[in-house]
């Protein structure tokens, strides 16, 4: 099946059972072809914008234990990074991906145990650092949790939700419980975070959209770190302004475009009463606040 690709900035992406490895500094658009059988994963070739070669591209590294929440990840979210312009190459020699050419890696624990001569981040990619990042952020606790609601429409009728409080520490586990929702038009989801800030979540089936209120708050809350890293976003410096990170359209068919969005993300409010506006705004005013209440606050 021929998937096409956005690649955006970013490292690493996973994919199914393997461990997408992307040279640094690609951004553009591809297609992927991917196929499963039972016994044997095919991992096929990629079809890369024009004069650029998939060797230079990616390499696969099989890693049947990075993906260790057992959740396949669809082409769509591989990431890539940008290219100099001394790595584009005539397309002659563009070749399909050889899983037999990474035999070497297969013992590997982590990339950083690339050696030089083979590990593709440059040296002058110095922006982005995991270990700029604190990777053992506290949960938010039941207290600090507003609210966790979702929205739908099933067979016409508006329905709003409580869910279980602690989805708001765990972003993969939130969309799956969204994805199971019986939502005409897929689910929103709607996290408050100790009045803060907020995040929205829209699940139409294998598409997933998402938007965060203050991309600061990745530098301190689980939640904003996963929507960050789900993005393939660079978390901002704790001290700069608050901005947003992720979809502003989301909602567009509902009547809320992106200016809107980010107007109430500017809004001088608490981040729960902000989302009760937005759910008006989209016609699950009472419906939300029904649910609103009887969530965790």
């Amino acid at each position: 099946m021929i998937h096409d690709v956005e690649f955006h900035e970013s490292n690493l992406g996973t994919c199914g059972e393997g461990w997408w490895h992307s040279a640094p500094r690609l951004v553009g658009c591809a297609q992927v072809f991917w196929q499963e059988r039972t016994g044997e994963a095919e991992w096929g070739s990629v079809v890369l914008p024009k004069n650029v070669t998939a060797k230079s591209a990616l390499r696969l590294f099989l890693r049947p234990d990075v993906c260790n929440d057992g959740v396949v990840r669809r082409p769509k979210e591989v990431v890539m990074s940008r290219f100099s312009d001394d790595e584009f190459v005539p397309d002659d020699d563009v070749k399909p991906f050889d899983a037999d050419d990474v035999d070497d890696y297969d013992d590997l624990d982590d990339y950083d145990e690339l050696s030089d001569d083979e590990d593709d981040y440059g040296d002058d990619d110095d922006d982005y650092d995991d270990d700029d990042y604190d990777d053992d952020l506290e949960d938010a606790s039941e207290d600090e949790i507003d609210f966790v609601v979702a929205l739908y429409n099933d067979d016409g009728e508006r329905v709003a939700v409580p869910m279980e409080p602690m989805l708001a520490n765990d972003f993969d586990e939130l969309i799956t419980q969204l994805r199971r929702l019986p939502g005409d038009a897929g689910a929103v989801g709607m996290v408050s975070i100790d009045h803060q800030f907020y995040v929205i979540v829209r699940v139409r089936g294998r598409n997933v959209q998402v938007f965060l209120s203050d991309a600061t708050q990745a530098n301190d809350w689980p939640i904003a770190r996963d929507v960050a890293d789900f993005l393939g976003e660079d978390i901002p410096d704790p001290d700069d302004d608050p901005e947003t990170m992720g979809d502003g359209d989301m909602l567009a068919d509902a009547g809320l475009g992106e200016f809107d969005m980010e107007a109430f993300a500017d809004a001088d409010e608490d981040s729960d009463e902000i989302l009760s506006d937005i759910a008006a705004r989209v016609h699950f005013g009472p419906q939300f606040e029904r649910a609103a209440n009887t969530s965790v606050r």
